[in-house]
């Protein structure tokens, strides 16, 4: 099979396409995944890599890495990227972007106190953010609010579980 895949590679490489593999949540691979992963960055022809690999992950990712038997795959990394949580003038474009990506074309749906409680809440946290105005959003759909207020961002990061428990009102 590993025959079969590496001239799969090499075709597509002789063709001049790049194939990538992205692993994400790859902090949660064991070991025996993580060592496969070692194997398939050996694949070359020509002097030339066929595959290019992202592993994507939560920082238990760069721990797991460290054992001292994933050394060989550590090794091969070429780049290291480390995405941060946003800073709170972040935020409100963050929120804005996604909901432009998402077809969204209307007025401001989060107002300057949604957005600190939803700073707040999250943390500057991306995938935080994400659950937390897509439910406020749902809240307030469902109560008729024009506008995500402050008060469903709390409602909605408490019965999220999400954050310390602070009131914005």
């Amino acid at each position: 099979r590993v025959s079969a895949l590496k001239q799969a590679l090499v075709d597509s490489r002789a063709q001049n396409m790049t194939t990538a593999l992205l692993l994400d949540e790859a902090q949660q691979l064991p070991e025996e995944a993580l060592e496969g992963v070692r194997l398939l960055s050996n694949l070359e022809s020509h002097g030339e890599k066929v595959l290019q690999i992202v592993l994507a992950g939560q920082p238990e990712l760069h721990t797991n890495l460290d054992r001292p038997s994933l050394a060989p795959l550590k090794q091969r990394i070429a780049f290291w990227g480390r995405l941060d949580r946003l800073k709170h003038g972040e935020i409100a474009a963050y929120v804005e972007y996604r909901l432009r990506v998402a077809g969204y074309q209307g007025p401001a749906l989060f107002g300057p106190p949604a957005v600190e409680a939803i700073g707040f809440y999250s943390g500057g946290v991306p995938r935080l953010i994400n659950v937390l105005c897509r439910d406020a959003l749902v809240a307030a759909h469902r109560t008729g609010q024009p506008l995500v207020s402050s008060e469903t961002i709390v409602e909605t990061a408490r019965a999220l579980h999400i954050g310390p428990a602070f009131d914005f009102t």
